[in-house]
C-alpha cells in the first residue's frame, strides 16, 4: 500500500505493522538494527516512495511470538529490476540459502561431521597460512582456493555456522576475510550485501579478542566490494563503522566516502555507529560538526523540521551520543541545547540514560550546578534509572568543579554543597550507594579540601558491606596523602590482600609520594614490593606521561632519593640496574637523584661515576646509537655533584667540577655557588668561602640570603679575624671580606 499517515510507508501487508513507529515525523524500528530493516533501504521513506512490486530484495525470515516477519530487509535493485524475481508462491521458503547462486543450489539441513571434519581441516591450513613470517596482507588481492567440498558447505549453508565450524581447526585471522570473499567470487558464489555484512560484523566481534587489525580489513572489503559493483547501502556502512570503533580508529575518511563517493544517504543507525566510532577515536568536534553544526546540512539537505532536531529523529539515540560528544569537548551550554533539541524530536521523553549523559556532559564543562539541576529535572520528570548511575555523574560534577578551581575556597565549598544536595537527593529516592558512588564522593572529599571526610565514608562503606576496590584505595590513600596518616596508609596497603585485593603499580607508587620524605623507609619497602610483584614495576614503565617520560621513571627516582635517606647505596644502584633492565636508561632526574643520593651515603666515587657518564663531550656523536639514550649534564648535575664533593671534604674536586662546567660552557647558578659558599663556611673556611663569593660577583650572580647571613655567622665567631684578613694576598677578597 502506498505510504499514509496512518500505515506509513509502503510494508508488505504480511510484515507486522507493530515492528516501526512513527517518532518526530520519521519511521525507525524499535528493536536492534540486526533484527529489523532500516525504514529508507524498504521504500525510502523521507522521499515518500514505496517499493515497486517485483523489486529484488533479500531478507532473512524469522519469527516473533508466534507470527513471522522477516529481518535484515536489503534492497539489491531498484524499480528497473521489476519482473526479474517474481514473488515466492505461498508455502515457499525464502531465505539466503534459498537465494545462493552457483553450482550449489539445493539447501541442506545442516553441516554433517564430514563437512565439519573438512573445514576444521581446512581453517588450520588458513590460519597456519596467515601466521606465518611472510603471511599475506589484506590489501595484496590474494585470492583464497575453496576445494569443491569447502565451496558446497559455504554455498550450502550459513556463512557464519561455516566459519564458525572453520575456526575449530584453528583461529582463521581477520585478515583472511578479504581473500575467502574474493575466493567464494571466484567459485561462482555472488556477492551479496548480506554476505558481506557477516564479513564485517566478523572484524569487529572476531575470536580471539586481541586479534588486531579488522579494521583495515573492513576498509579492504569494503573496497573490493565497490570494486566489484556491489550497491552500497547503509547497513553495511554501519557494520564497517562498528568494526572501525573496536579499534579506536577514525571513521571520517569512510563517512566520506559514504556520502560522497558513493551517494548514499545514511539512516539513523548508520549515524549513530559513525558518531559512537568517532567519539572512541575522539573526533568530538567531527562528531559536532556532522550532527549538531552547519555540515549536516551539506549531508542530509533540507530536512523538513530543519535544526538538528530533524536529524536526532533519525534515531533516538544519535542526540545522546552528540551530547557525549559536546560534553568531551567542555561545550556543557551546547550540549544542553542538543538534549532539548533531541527531546524536541522523540515522542517519549528523555530516558534516564539521556539524562545521565546530559549530566556527565555539564560535569566534564565543569558545569556542576546545571548538573545538578538536570538531575533534580529528571527527578522531577519520574524518570527513575536502575541504579545510582546519574546520582555518580552528578557527583563527579562536584568532583570536577573543585578539581578545576583547587586555589578558590567559595568554588571548593560550593562543591561541596552540590555534592550534598545529590547526596541527599540519592538518599530520598531510596536508592542504594555502589562501589562507584563512595569512590566518587571520596573524590569530590578530596578535592574540594576537605579529606578527612574519606575516612568517614570508607568506614561507611565497610558498614553497609558494600564491595571494595582499588580505586577506593586509592581515594583513601589520597586523603592520607594530604592529612598525612603514614602510618594509617602503611596498614592500609598491607591490609588489602587481606580483602583479595591484590595492590597493583598505582597502590605501590601513590603510597610512595605519601610516605616521602618522613619514612623513607616504607618508600622502599613500596618499591621494592612493586619490583618483585610478576609485571608491576614493568607495567609502570608502560604507561607514559603526556610528556613521553614512562611513569616507572619518576617512582625509580623517588626510590633512589629514599635509598639516600636510607644510607643504602647499594639500594641505589638497584635502582639504576632495574631500569637498565626493562630497556630504558636512566634520565637527567634519576640520574640527579642517583649523584646526591650516593654523596648521602659517602660514595663519592659512584656519585662522579654517574656525572662523568652525563658530561656533554660523551654525547658529542649525534649519530651514535646510545647518543639519545643518556642524559647530558646539566647545571643540576654539576651543582648536585659539587655538594657531594664539598660535603664529603673534597672541596679540591668541588672547585675542579666548577672549572670544568664553566670550560664546558655550562653557566653556573646561585645554587651551584651558595652550595661552594655554604659548606666552606659549615667548616670554618672563611678564606674558601670568600673565593667563592669572588666568583660568583665575576660571574654577575647575585648571592642569596642564606649564604649570606651564613657567611657572617662563621666571620663572627672566627676569633684573630684582624691577622687573617693581613694574611690574604687577593685583594679583592679582602675588600669583600
Amino acid at each position: 500500500p502506498p505510504p499514509n499517515e496512518d500505515t506509513g510507508p509502503g510494508f508488505d501487508s504480511q510484515l507486522p505493522q507493530d515492528t516501526i513507529r512513527r517518532r518526530g515525523g520519521g519511521w525507525y524500528d524499535r528493536r536492534p538494527s540486526d533484527l529489523f530493516a532500516h525504514a529508507n533501504q524498504l521504500s525510502a521513506s523521507s522521499r515518500g516512495t514505496a517499493l515497486q512490486p517485483g523489486t529484488r530484495v533479500e531478507f532473512t525470515p524469522s519469527e516473533r511470538n508466534g507470527r513471522a516477519y522477516a529481518r535484515n530487509i536489503v534492497v539489491l535493485d531498484g524499480a528497473d529490476a521489476r519482473g526479474a524475481f517474481p514473488p515466492a508462491q505461498p508455502g515457499s521458503t525464502s531465505g539466503h540459502n534459498k537465494r545462493s547462486s552457483g553450482p550449489y543450489r539445493q539447501q541442506a539441513e545442516g553441516l554433517s561431521e564430514a563437512q565439519r571434519g573438512a573445514l576444521r581441516e581446512f581453517g588450520a591450513g588458513v590460519s597456519a597460512r596467515y601466521k606465518a613470517t611472510n603471511a599475506p596482507r589484506a590489501d595484496d588481492g590474494e585470492v583464497l582456493e575453496l576445494p569443491p567440498a569447502i565451496q558446497r558447505c559455504f554455498f550450502e549453508h550459513n556463512l557464519n555456522e561455516v566459519l564458525e565450524a572453520a575456526c575449530d581447526g584453528g583461529e582463521v585471522p581477520v585478515a583472511a576475510l578479504p581473500a575467502l570473499a574474493r575466493g567464494l567470487r571466484a567459485a561462482g558464489k555472488r556477492p551479496t550485501s548480506k554476505m558481506l555484512t557477516m564479513l564485517l560484523k566478523r572484524c569487529r566481534s572476531y575470536p580471539p579478542r586481541n586479534q588486531s587489525g579488522g579494521a583495515a580489513v573492513a576498509v579492504r572489503l569494503m573496497a573490493d566490494a565497490r570494486a566489484v559493483g556491489m550497491r552500497m547501502n547503509p547497513i553495511l556502512y554501519t557494520a564497517a563503522a562498528n568494526a572501525l570503533a573496536a579499534e579506536r580508529v577514525s571513521p571520517v575518511a569512510m563517512w566520506e566516502q559514504m556520502v560522497e563517493a558513493d551517494g548514499v544517504r545514511p539512516d539513523g543507525f548508520a549515524c549513530v555507529a559513525f558518531a559512537a566510532a568517532a567519539i572512541k577515536a575522539r573526533e568530538y568536534e567531527w562528531v559536532a560538526a556532522a550532527f549538531y553544526g552547519e555540515e549536516q546540512w551539506a549531508t542530509f539537505g533540507a530536512l523538513p523540521f530543519g535544526g538538528a532536531a530533524a536529524l536526532f529523529a533519525a534515531h533516538p539515540v544519535l542526540g545522546t551520543v552528540v551530547v557525549q560528544a559536546l560534553g568531551r569537548l567542555r561545550r556543557g551550554h551546547d550540549a544542553i541545547a542538543a538534549f532539548e533539541a533531541c527531546a524536541e524530536a522523540a515522542c517519549d521523553p528523555p530516558d534516564a540514560f539521556a539524562y545521565t549523559t546530559l549530566i556527565t556532559a555539564l560535569g566534564r564543562s565543569e558545569m556542576a550546578e546545571e548538573a545538578i539541576e538536570q538531575l533534580m529535572a529528571m527527578r522531577a520528570a519520574g524518570v527513575r534509572a536502575k541504579g545510582p548511575v546519574a546520582y555518580n555523574a552528578a557527583m563527579d560534577a562536584c568532583a570536577r568543579l573543585a578539581e578545576g578551581a583547587p586555589s578558590s575556597p567559595e568554588v571548593r565549598e560550593q562543591a561541596l554543597v552540590l555534592l550534598e544536595r545529590a547526596a541527599t537527593a540519592m538518599e530520598d529516592d531510596g536508592v542504594r550507594p555502589n562501589n562507584i558512588t563512595y569512590n566518587t564522593a571520596m573524590h569530590a572529599c578530596v578535592a574540594s579540601g576537605t579529606p578527612a571526610r574519606v575516612f568517614a565514608l570508607f568506614e561507611r562503606m565497610r558498614e553497609a558491606a558494600v564491595p571494595r576496590d582499588i580505586t577506593t584505595y586509592l581515594q583513601v590513600l589520597q586523603a592520607c596523602r594530604a592529612e598525612r596518616q603514614l602510618d594509617y596508609a602503611i596498614g592500609l596497603v598491607e591490609n588489602m590482600e587481606a580483602e583479595g585485593i591484590r595492590p597493583t603499580h598505582w597502590v605501590y607508587d601513590l603510597l610512595m609520594r605519601t610516605c616521602y620524605p618522613e619514612r623513607a623507609d616504607a618508600v622502599c619497602e613500596a618499591y621494592e614490593s612493586m619490583r618483585d610483584r610478576d609485571g608491576e614495576l614493568e607495567e609502570r614503565f608502560r604507561q607514559i606521561g603526556t610528556d613521553g617520560t614512562p611513569f616507572g621513571m619518576n617512582s625509580a627516582t623517588m626510590a633512589a632519593a629514599a635509598y639516600g635517606d636510607a644510607g643504602n647505596w647499594r639500594g641505589v644502584l638497584d635502582v639504576m640496574r632495574d631500569v637498565r633492565r626493562l630497556g630504558y636508561e636512566p634520565d637527567e632526574y634519576l640520574c640527579n637523584a642517583a649523584i646526591l643520593s650516593f654523596g648521602k651515603c659517602r660514595q663519592v666515587e659512584l656519585a662522579l661515576n654517574v656525572l662523568h657518564a652525563m658530561r656533554k663531550g660523551d654525547n658529542a656523536d649525534d649519530d651514535a646509537p646510545d647518543a639519545s639514550r643518556v642524559p647530558a649534564a646539566t647545571v643540576v648535575s654539576y651543582t648536585a655533584a659539587i655538594a657531594v664533593c664539598a660535603k664529603n671534604e673534597r672541596m679540591g674536586d668541588a672547585l675542579g667540577l666548577l672549572d670544568r662546567m664553566e670550560a664546558e660552557g655550562i653557566e653556573p647558578n646561585a645554587k651551584t655557588y651558595s652550595t661552594l659558599v655554604q659548606q666552606a663556611a659549615e667548616e670554618g673556611d672563611v678564606v674558601g668561602a670568600l673565593e667563592s663569593l669572588v666568583r660568583m660577583r665575576r660571574a654577575g650572580v647575585p648571592m642569596d640570603e642564606a649564604s649570606r647571613q651564613q657567611l657572617l655567622d662563621v666571620c663572627n665567631k672566627t676569633e684573630a679575624l684582624a691577622p687573617m684578613l693581613d694574611s690574604i694576598g687577593n685583594l679583592e677578597v679582602r675588600n669583600l671580606l
